[in-house]
């Protein structure tokens, strides 16, 4: 398979690199090509832009480079196209991201969200039009339920599991095991 993978942050970088490296498992034809980091790239990413290109903090600084950031949007969307991955996988990174994904979902592109964004500190308002363009959502944290949010729950061992979402908690083993199972529903896309 395919896949494109955007993280603007370090963070994201390392917990890109790591989803890379269990999906290489899982599927030694893989293709990555990926906006991160270092870490990204030495998990076998092609690196297309560094995050050290996007991150703009505060809002005077993204003000002044809001030229920069629409380019970033121009460029990573003619991208995405040219490489028709079979999946976009988005981490963190929201501001972005969720722009990103609202236009991926309308160009018929299977959308995955590692690391939700965190709208119950912020943007809650934000859930609505997540539900409508991210087919997977995979969150880290267990008190992100999404109870603030109307998807019906279903369990499944000790990972709790929604119609679109799987929170996959802190620990490494129950990443491993979603990760699988998440290659395995995209393998259907």
């Amino acid at each position: 398979m395919k896949y494109y993978v955007i993280a603007g942050e370090a963070s994201g970088d390392l917990h890109g690199s790591n989803l890379i490296k269990e999906l290489k498992k899982l599927d030694t034809g893989a293709t990555f090509r990926c906006w991160g980091g270092d870490k990204m790239q030495e998990a076998g990413g092609e690196l297309v832009k560094h995050y050290r290109e996007l991150a703009f903090m505060g809002f005077a600084e993204v003000l002044m480079n809001l030229r920069t950031i629409f380019r970033n949007l121009k460029f990573c969307k003619q991208d995405i196209l040219a490489q028709k991955p079979d999946a976009l996988i988005l981490i963190d990174y929201p501001g972005f991201n969720l722009r990103i994904a609202k236009w991926a979902k309308k160009k018929g592109i299977k959308i995955i969200y590692y690391i939700s964004p965190q709208v119950w500190a912020w943007k809650a308002n934000r859930v609505k039009s997540m539900k409508q363009c991210i087919d997977k959502m995979l969150m880290i944290l267990p008190f992100e339920k999404p109870n603030k949010t109307p998807i019906t729950s279903k369990h499944r061992s000790n990972v709790l599991r929604f119609d679109k979402v799987t929170i996959i908690g802190l620990f490494l083993l129950h990443l491993k095991y979603e990760v699988k199972h998440c290659y395995q529903d995209s393998r259907s896309f």
